[in-house]
């Protein structure tokens, strides 16, 4: 009976090195994936009289996050959804995109200590090519 439990022991001490070490190679290459991407990201800022539009486009996933940053005191969401709609429709035309989706809800977060409103959008362009495949 004790060779049992040492055999099951044994083989549980086993299982649970092989599986942090696969769990720290998962975590690894998630993280080196997420920093070539963000090497890859191209970011624009275009300023406006009352809010800024951030753009951080990733030409290799044909994806985008357009974030609309205003005064809290200010934001309206349906003015953002405006904003950021005819900014996508312009980003769509400049690159030859025949098609976008959005992949999410869109997300708004405040900064109390700035007072400032966070909208996010993030796209997913499709080109023609795409489409085809």
């Amino acid at each position: 009976m004790k060779k049992i439990y040492t055999f099951i022991t044994i083989l549980v001490c086993i299982f649970s090195v092989f599986a942090q070490t696969s769990t720290n190679n998962e975590v690894a290459n998630s993280e080196t994936r997420t920093q070539a991407i963000n090497e890859l990201t191209q970011t624009t800022v275009e300023k406006e009289d009352l809010y800024t539009l951030t753009i951080s486009y990733t030409e290799s996933i044909d994806e985008a996050y357009f974030t609309y940053t205003i005064n809290s005191s200010l934001f309206e969401q349906g003015e953002a959804m405006k904003v950021l709609r005819l900014r996508i429709d312009k980003f769509v035309k400049e690159h030859g995109y025949y098609f976008y989706t959005y992949l999410g809800a869109d997300v708004t977060k405040y900064d109390n200590t700035k007072e400032l409103a966070i909208y996010t959008s993030h796209i997913k362009f499709l080109s023609k090519n795409t489409l085809t495949n």
